[in-house]
């Protein structure tokens, strides 16, 4: 299984620390980038939201204020009111303000609530896409590029070198065990073959080499759906290969039972 090592953002190499055929960790540094500066200045926008945030507050403290004024005149009016000395329609009016005012204090902390959730939210993907994660304060201006999987560099980018321009895709990490073999079934003998069927691996390069495999998937659907083409069915099978002894791109023979042979690469 390989997985390509994609950048979100195009930079400066400014270290690398990995090279083709090495083993790695899941989060191993593979390359330090130092980011564009107009990227570098996006970032650091998407994080800086306390101009937002202190106005949402600001508010929720002047409609407090206003609250608790609103509060005292409504229980003075309420006493003069009992004394025939004020119109009922003063209560009234005041018992409105405040239900409004408790309702805009409400709604903003909700609002306040959920704009904090998205920034957090937002500053765990910006640490991700960055290699930063668990970083109290992040440096925009550095992407430290990690391993998605723990496995084996197979593939470099000709263009990784100190101090060139590098983005998209960059490394390709490999789980060598197990390795998962794809081939194509014939139609005919789709019927006979289920999944866990065991399988003979003879490596072209040396066909004394003889190994085990098993069946994993196989497809519902031809890989070539015109109707005038033979049939042949996607299938998968996972071997076991602790010494490294199956590289990608090697091909080998596979025998299921009955001494039926499907070519592979």
């Amino acid at each position: 299984m390989t997985y390509p090592v994609k950048l979100p953002y195009s930079g400066e190499l400014l270290e690398k620390k990995t090279s083709v055929g090495q083993l790695v960790k899941k989060n191993d540094v593979l390359m330090k980038v130092r980011l564009k500066r107009k990227d570098a200045l996006s970032l650091e926008a998407r994080l800086d939201k306390k101009v937002e945030f202190t106005r949402q507050e600001l508010d929720i403290k002047k409609w407090t204020a206003r609250l608790k004024t609103l509060s005292e005149q409504l229980e003075s009016s309420k006493a003069l009111s009992k004394q025939g000395l004020a119109p009922g329609k003063g209560v009234a009016f005041l018992e409105d303000q405040i239900s409004l005012i408790k309702f805009q204090i409400e709604q903003t902390r909700n609002e306040l609530a959920q704009e904090k959730k998205r920034a957090a939210d937002d500053r765990d993907l910006i640490a991700e896409m960055l290699g930063q994660k668990g970083a109290r304060k992040l440096d925009t201006s550095l992407m430290y590029v990690r391993s998605p999987i723990a496995g084996y560099v197979i593939w470099e980018n000709t263009g990784v070198e100190l101090g060139a321009i590098v983005d998209d895709s960059v490394f390709a990490i490999g789980v060598m065990d197990p390795m998962t073999i794809r081939t194509q079934i014939y139609e005919a003998d789709m019927y006979r073959l289920k999944i866990g069927d065991t399988a003979e691996v003879i490596l072209e390069f040396n066909p004394e080499k003889v190994m085990k495999a098993k069946l994993v998937s196989m497809s519902w659907l031809p890989v070539d759906t015109n109707i005038g083409a033979p049939s042949y069915y996607a299938a998968e099978l996972e071997i076991a290969n602790p010494d490294n002894i199956l590289k990608e791109g090697y091909k080998v023979r596979i025998m299921f039972m009955e001494n039926e042979k499907t070519d592979v690469k």
